[in-house]
């Protein structure tokens, strides 16, 4: 019977693999990782060991006139650099961060200051709610937050606008539309 701290010294330490233990005891690796779960002793990362990540990270970094740090190595269609690590792909901005500045909760996004997505430099990298990197940004959702007007010139604050289906609408413009309709309406089916 193995003890917790043999375990642990042979795992953790001496880095040996399950498999490895398993044959100097004579027993299964299943057993061997049973064991492991129930003396609650951490699984070893995945990752590869942090200076070659971060030296994989480094090679593939090329600094220009803005302070960006534009990732060269593969690019995603969306824009963003992806690297790839013992059989896994991570998006290259992230690991950056992690790497430099520390871990990312797990609700919460990262948000390019730089607007840059292959940017992987740490000083422009955000931790944000999902919420704040889509309001900073450039697509449908930050445009429409940023209206102030309907296309018909009306205000949209206030007693003017209520949302509807997770939409922002008009109330002059929507009486506009529900009285074209009736007038329509009455003139088809009298």
């Amino acid at each position: 019977m193995l003890e917790k701290t043999i375990l642990q010294d042979v795992y953790v330490n001496q880095k040996r693999t399950q498999k490895e233990i398993a044959e100097s005891y004579g027993i299964a690796p299943s057993t061997i990782n049973y064991w492991l779960k129930k003396l609650n002793i951490p699984r070893r990362m995945r990752l590869q060991p942090i200076s070659s990540v971060s030296e994989r990270l480094r090679v593939r970094i090329k600094i220009d006139a803005k302070g960006c740090w534009n990732w060269t190595g593969f690019i995603r269609k969306d824009g963003y650099g992806e690297l790839r690590s013992r059989g896994k792909l991570y998006l290259a901005h992230r690991i950056s961060y992690e790497l430099f500045v520390g871990i990312i909760p797990e609700d919460l996004v990262i948000d390019h200051k730089c607007r840059n997505k292959k940017c992987v430099n740490p000083n422009h990298l955000e931790v944000v709610t999902q919420r704040e990197n889509l309001l900073r940004g450039e697509g449908p959702t930050a445009q429409n937050a940023g209206k102030t007007h309907c296309l018909r010139g009306h205000l949209l604050f206030g007693s003017n606008s209520y949302i509807s289906q997770g939409r922002r609408r008009c109330r002059k413009c929507d009486s506009m539309r529900q009285r074209i309709y009736y007038r329509h309406k009455d003139q088809i089916c009298p």
